[in-house]
């Protein structure tokens, strides 16, 4: 992925990733062109920020692994698998 940067306009709840900040600074000013000004702009809640982790996910145990130790599935029968979330820096 290479986006660096996401934009979140408030006042209609939307959010963009960008790959330049100038590219985001656009998006959040083109949305203000076209809706007006809002309060929300004015409260300063729009924002841009700078993505410095991304979420990945490890497996941790397959639903035969689970069954076989626990001898049952506890959880979404579609689930095949079950895993943890961990945020990873990006690459600059």
């Amino acid at each position: 992925m290479k986006d660096k940067y996401v934009a979140y306009y408030s006042y209609e709840g939307e959010y963009e990733t960008f790959e330049t900040f100038e590219k985001a600074e656009k998006w959040l000013q083109d949305w203000d062109k076209e809706d007006g000004i809002s309060d929300e702009t004015m409260q300063g809640l729009n924002f841009i920020a700078e993505i410095t982790h991304r979420s990945s996910v490890k497996k941790t145990v397959t639903k035969e692994e689970y069954i076989e130790k626990n001898g049952s599935w506890d959880f979404d029968p579609e689930w095949t698998w079950l895993g943890e979330v961990e945020y990873k820096a990006v690459e600059k």
